[in-house]
């Protein structure tokens, strides 16, 4: 995760709060199961994953896609120092993407539930167009946010409309949008998570929150693929 005001409020997080939902957490698991169907198909040899936290993502991903280049940035010292720990092989650097981008690009650009944290979106996206050789998938949040969400540093959920214009103003155009969850994901399993407080999906999961995480997950399958707050987009730089 990523924001414009720094990473302290990350580093924490990602040492002591997403320790196992960023790997184990059911709505994340599904997030990267569509965004393998998204992909299916396209070339690409190298990939970069803007707000790459601890790493996680891009170990699930390079397991379905062994690319020989893999790059990570994120604002938190704390989850570039545990990304390079998974993946000692790839490049992580840590970076305000709403301030610069690296001076190279990759065929696919991910960006994972980060820029509802950003409150300059449209400089990140920029900043992202100048690192997209081929493709880029966004992740985010659409629907109601919850005071949770503000908490964990959300500063906007988006619509569908407004994330895709987005994207093209800063010179991406979108190609494919999947809306995902409804509804036991969104909105029964966001509501009861707000009841019960962020703590449930904290730290390490023992054999009980795995075993219901597993269970969540099959579940969710049974969720639409054209409705719900999840918004995933495949876009590529303009022309």
């Amino acid at each position: 995760m990523m924001e414009e005001a720094g990473g302290a409020f990350y580093d924490a997080a990602w040492a002591d709060k997403w320790i196992d939902c960023s790997r184990l957490g059911p709505s994340l698991r599904h997030r990267r199961r569509v965004i393998l169907e998204l992909v299916r198909g396209l070339e690409f040899r190298s990939i970069l994953d803007v707000g790459c936290g601890n790493g996680a993502n891009l170990v699930e991903f390079l397991a379905a896609h062994p690319v020989p280049r893999v790059a990570g940035i994120d604002v938190s010292p704390e989850g570039v120092r545990l990304a390079r720990g998974r993946l000692p092989h790839g490049d992580f650097y840590e970076l305000d993407i709403t301030a610069a981008h690296l001076g190279r690009t990759f065929d696919l650009v991910l960006c994972c539930d980060v820029v509802e944290h950003i409150e300059d979106d449209l400089a990140a996206f920029r900043h992202m167009r100048a690192m997209t050789g081929r493709h880029l998938v966004v992740t985010t949040i659409q629907g109601t946010m919850r005071p949770s969400e503000r908490e964990i540093g959300h500063v906007r959920n988006y619509t569908r409309a407004g994330l895709e214009a987005r994207l093209r103003e800063a010179g991406l155009i979108p190609e494919r949008t999947v809306e995902w969850g409804f509804p036991f994901y969104s909105p029964i399993h966001r509501t009861l998570l707000e009841r019960a407080g962020p703590g449930i999906s904290e730290g390490r999961f023992g054999p009980a929150r795995r075993v219901l995480a597993a269970l969540l997950y099959a579940l969710f399958f049974l969720n639409s693929s054209r409705r719900g707050d999840i918004l995933i987009v495949l876009a590529r730089p303009a022309p």
